[in-house]
């Protein structure tokens, strides 16, 4: 008996292994190929062409020793964590956009293999498991930005493990003090205001571990957390800069004076068209792309692309649209009436709700929005309900609906990706 569980248990260890290295590889794959097309059309040449994205920027920040890194004033540490491993690639390979986009093609898989982890942990099985993270990883989101080389890709995998540390946190009623400081120092080293993101979730969940202690304890012991993890920030900015003198100090005045130039009014001049545009980027475009819609830039020899003035969808891209929204009604439905895991989902809630007021102010533009490049940061907190869509005896039928939202997702985001290429190529 205990030889025939132990056999069961090295099988499980193996498969809960091999299925995230699996997908790994496929989705790595994908993204590395697509990629590949992107860079032969041109698309990596110029700034803004692709969603206003400075990818001639991030391909530095990647791999170039010494080049201008000024946009470390709000992604802190994201030269330290990336360039020594991708300037030492640059050097052994010849090739810098190639280690770049192996280095952006292996993070957008990371992201997926790390999405199956937290679904497991969740409480899927590991074929639901695989059916959602594979569903991740081919939303517009998650596809476009695993293809295109910036500091989005690696900022999912610390939102991810962030996720999974908070929900790992409420299941077992416990702060585990090191790994939450370092998930905080992870999320603030890429980019600066998913910091928020930690400190929130921190707070719920040092609230829920203790809730026999008034809420004044949970806000000191937050307050306590977000100035260890930003003097360490700090402390690090500062060896960075030793070591590439031309990034910036994130906690310097200036750094945030420069970011106000990206935020805007608009949100009280136009609330409705800001709102509405708010969740038809955020809610369906990051799942379903539209057709992209392209325009001249001018100096620029090849054309701007944008989600942003589309809502063009083919047959199969409002079918993905329709089974997605009413999945996701179905989800939030049941969260509510059951209450099952209410904690963490009003921790997702409110980190949500965070993303949705930031973004009515900064990456608005009276001119044009372009929210589709932030979407990295929301994407995989609105999929989250997606892990209570089963219902018992009805299993399968939810399993048939996922895979065939998977099927047209897959099919339509790779149609607006070609669109773009072939655009491009010209």
């Amino acid at each position: 008996m205990n030889k025939k569980g132990s056999v069961f248990n090295r099988i499980q260890h193996h498969k809960s292994l091999l299925i995230p290295i699996a997908l790994f590889f496929v989705f790595f794959s994908v993204y590395f190929i697509i990629s590949g097309q992107l860079q032969a059309s041109g698309a990596f040449d110029e700034f803004d062409v692709l969603f206003e994205m400075d990818t001639p920027r991030a391909i530095e920040d990647m791999v170039v020793l010494r080049e201008d890194h000024s946009r470390t004033r709000v992604h802190p540490l994201y030269v330290m964590m990336v360039n020594p491993v991708g300037a030492a690639l640059a050097r052994l390979v010849g090739d810098e956009v190639l280690v770049v986009r192996i280095l952006n093609s292996a993070l957008g898989a990371l992201g997926v293999a790390l999405a199956f982890a937290f679904f497991t942990r969740y409480g899927r099985s590991a074929f639901d498991a695989t059916i959602l993270a594979s569903l991740f990883g081919v939303t517009a989101s998650q596809f476009f930005i695993s293809a295109i080389p910036d500091t989005i890709s690696l900022s999912v995998v610390s939102l991810i493990l962030l996720y999974s540390l908070f929900l790992s946190s409420v299941k077992e009623k416990n702060i585990r003090h090191l790994p939450w400081f370092l998930a905080g120092l992870f999320t603030l080293g890429v980019t600066t205001t998913n910091f928020a993101q930690a400190g929130i979730l921190f707070f719920i969940a040092n609230l829920n571990a203790h809730s026999n202690k008034r809420i004044g304890r949970s806000i000191l012991h937050s307050a306590l957390y977000g100035l260890a993890v930003l003097m360490a920030g700090a402390a690090l900015a500062l060896l960075q800069k030793a070591i590439y003198p031309t990034t910036a100090l994130f906690f310097l005045p200036q750094s945030f004076t420069g970011e106000l130039g990206y935020a805007s009014p608009l949100i009280f001049e136009q609330p409705r068209m800001v709102l509405s545009y708010l969740v038809r980027t955020f809610m369906l475009i990051n799942i379903a792309a539209p057709a992209p819609r392209f325009f001249e830039i001018p100096g620029l020899q090849n054309p701007g692309v944008t989600f942003a003035a589309s809502s063009d969808y083919s047959l199969i891209g409002w079918s993905a649209l329709a089974l997605w929204v009413g999945l996701m009604l179905f989800c939030a439905g049941k969260i509510l009436s059951k209450k099952q895991n209410l904690i963490f989902f009003i921790g997702i809630g409110v980190c949500l709700a965070f993303n949705f007021l930031l973004h009515s102010f900064y990456g608005v533009t009276p001119t044009r929005i372009e929210l589709f490049l932030y979407t990295g940061n929301l994407t995989f907190l609105v999929m989250t309900p997606l892990a209570e869509t089963f219902l018992p005896k009805w299993d399968n039928v939810f399993r048939i609906l996922l895979l065939a939202l998977l099927v047209m997702l897959a099919i339509n985001n790779y149609q607006a990706m070609q669109a773009i290429i072939q655009v491009m190529g010209r």
